[in-house]
C-alpha cells in the first residue's frame, strides 16, 4: 500500500459518526503533497459540513497524519485542505437521487444529440431510466417552464452528462 492509499485510510478512519468523504485528492508541487478532502454531513440536507466540523476533522486527521508521514515514500512537507462539497454540489450517480430527491438539481443530459441542461426535481428511478418534472423554481417560473413543460420527464442513467443540487437565489 503506497503513502496516498494509507492517508485515504486515515481520513476514513478520522471521521465521526454521521461524516463521509465525499471527494478526495492528492496533488504534488516541487515535492510538497496538498491533500484535499471534502466532507459529507450525511445527516444535513445538502451534505454540507459546517466550518467547525471541518475544523474538527483537520484537527483530527492532523494527528493521524502524524504516524503516516513517517512512512517511507511519504514526502517530507504537507499541506491539508479540508471542504464540504459546496452548495451545488455534484451528486453521485445514481446512489445520491434518493438522498437529495427533495432538492432541486441541474441535469445535464442528452437529447437526440443535443446536451440540454434543465432544473429538475427528482422523481424515481426503474432499472436505468430516471423520472423527473420540472422544479418550481424562480428560474424555471421565469422561463415559464411550469406551465408549458409540467410532464414527466424519462432520461435514461447512460445519456445524463452530470446532476448537481441548484441553489434558488
Amino acid at each position: 500500500m503506497n503513502w496516498e492509499e494509507k492517508i485515504y485510510e486515515a481520513a476514513v478512519s478520522t471521521l465521526v459518526q454521521g461524516f463521509a468523504v465525499y471527494d478526495f485528492n492528492v496533488s504534488y508541487t516541487n515535492g510538497t503533497a496538498k491533500i484535499l478532502v471534502s466532507l459529507d454531513k450525511l445527516d444535513d440536507p445538502h451534505g454540507s459540513p459546517n466550518i467547525e466540523d471541518c475544523e474538527r476533522f483537520s484537527r483530527l486527521f492532523q494527528l493521524k497524519l502524524s504516524t503516516v508521514s513517517e512512512l517511507e515514500d511519504s514526502p517530507l512537507h504537507y499541506t491539508i485542505e479540508v471542504s464540504s462539497p459546496g452548495a451545488e454540489r455534484e451528486i453521485k450517480m445514481p446512489e445520491e437521487l434518493e438522498r437529495f430527491k427533495d432538492l432541486p438539481m441541474k441535469v445535464e443530459y442528452n437529447q437526440e444529440g443535443k446536451r440540454l441542461s434543465y432544473i429538475y426535481s427528482f422523481i424515481k428511478i426503474e432499472k436505468n431510466i430516471t423520472y423527473w418534472k420540472i422544479a418550481d423554481v424562480k428560474r424555471n417560473r421565469k422561463e415559464n417552464l411550469l406551465k408549458k413543460n409540467n410532464e414527466e420527464k424519462q432520461i435514461s442513467l447512460n445519456d445524463i452528462y452530470k446532476v448537481s443540487l441548484f441553489v434558488d437565489f
